[in-house]
């Protein structure tokens, strides 16, 4: 009888593995368009953020993302979930985004991730977490103060430029 039950939860066991992917990595490309990293890219074009991409393997989590549209802006936080590895994740964001016009200004790296980009009125902060077995990736798209601190600590505004 205990034979039996040990080679029921084996089996199961065994099932459950088989059931579990590899996390998905990239890999950095050259600007080469005939390789599949290049033409992954081209296909994951984010529908609210057009010049984000997002690889195919993430999926929007729609009930953690939140996007406000109105006639002169865009500004959201999209949530998007996937098994690709965290680092390789994040050399993906490195080396796609400033080809869309994104300047990276800052990230932090290893064990926790976060990618800062800017373009023209907005910022971009990427945060990807490894949640056990599935990555997710918390995307902020956010207006640009208009503002700024000087040496005494008051804070100016900026001139608008249209």
């Amino acid at each position: 009888m205990m034979r039996n039950i040990t080679l029921f939860f084996l089996a199961i066991l065994l099932i459950s593995c088989t059931q579990l992917k590899k996390y998905t990595t990239y890999k950095p490309s050259s600007t080469n368009s005939t390789n599949k990293y290049t033409n992954d890219y081209q296909k994951s074009i984010s529908f609210d953020f057009p010049d984000i991409p997002i690889p195919k393997e993430l999926k929007l989590d729609p009930k953690k993302s939140l996007v406000f549209e109105s006639a002169t802006q865009k500004v959201g936080i999209l949530v998007y979930k996937g098994r690709i590895d965290p680092l390789s994740l994040f050399e993906y964001f490195e080396s796609k985004l400033p080809q869309m016009g994104w300047k990276l200004r800052s990230f932090f790296k290893y064990g926790k991730y976060m990618i800062l980009f800017s373009k023209e009125s907005k910022d971009l902060v990427i945060r990807i977490q490894e949640m056990g077995f599935t990555t997710e990736v918390f995307i902020w798209v956010v207006p640009r103060a208009k503002c700024s601190i000087n040496n005494s600590g008051e804070i100016e505004e900026e001139e608008i430029k249209p």
